[in-house]
């Protein structure tokens, strides 16, 4: 099985951006880190025209250790911090995992507390019509993507971070498409169907929702503490309001 690793982040627009690389050196810190090896190699020709060969295996290898101190601890920590960054997506994919079957209970269409389900049966009374002025999208929609992104991690060890932007893609859009516009957009004509059964059977479901939302965001932060530098964009989710 795979380690997860990390070939690219997305960026706020949604451009592919590569793995953070170590920052180029500029043109002086190049001639500044030549400098060492370039007198060497100037005393080295010095050396081979004297035909003194003691001298001139330890200029030469003089040489080579200057331009290996020069250049290769930047690729080298570069080298530990990927490495340290793969452990860490290792052992926190797991807690992923349990993420992304938690969120199912919320798209379940088979769940009597799923919102949709509330809405339809108890808020809207089976009534097809009253459910459209609701203006949520279909929570079948939501399923399938749920499903296969769940199959997909189950079955095998994905890239973690694009595994959690797609995910958190899918959270946003059903917390924009589904939950704001009954929580946060509810139509007031049809604020005389809230009755207490019904605004208890809702606010039950925006206190696990809430609470799935925090623990995931405070999972995200984590995570995101534990890379050497960061990785994850954002960590808010729109959280509905009370009714």
């Amino acid at each position: 099985m795979k380690s997860p690793r990390f070939p690219r982040i997305v960026s706020p627009s949604g451009t592919p951006e590569e793995t953070e690389q170590p920052p180029k050196p500029t043109t002086f810190e190049i001639l500044t880190k030549l400098i060492l090896p370039a007198l060497g190699l100037v005393a080295l020709i010095i050396a081979q025209l004297q035909q003194q060969r003691t001298l001139l295996w330890a200029l030469l290898a003089f040489v080579l250790l200057s331009l290996a101190t020069a250049f290769l601890p930047s690729k080298i920590r570069h080298y530990v911090r990927e490495r340290r960054d793969e452990r860490s997506a290792r052992r926190l994919f797991p807690e992923f995992r349990k993420f992304v079957r938690r969120f199912g209970e919320f798209v379940d269409y088979g769940r009597s507390d799923c919102l949709h389900e509330i809405a339809f049966r108890e808020l809207c009374q089976n009534r097809s019509d009253v459910f459209d002025r609701l203006r949520i999208v279909p929570v079948h929609l939501f399923n399938g993507f749920w499903w296969y992104l769940r199959a997909r991690n189950e079955r095998e060890t994905q890239n973690l971070l694009d595994s959690i932007q797609e995910f958190n893609h899918l959270v946003i859009s059903y917390c924009t498409y589904c939950t704001q516009p009954i929580f946060d957009r509810f139509p007031e004509d049809l604020r005389p169907l809230l009755m207490p059964q019904v605004r208890a059977s809702l606010e039950s479901f925006r206190e696990r929702f809430v609470g799935f939302l925090d623990d995931y965001s405070e999972y995200l932060k984590n995570l995101d503490d534990s890379f050497s530098t960061p990785r994850i964009r954002s960590y808010y989710f729109p959280r509905p309001k009370p009714l």
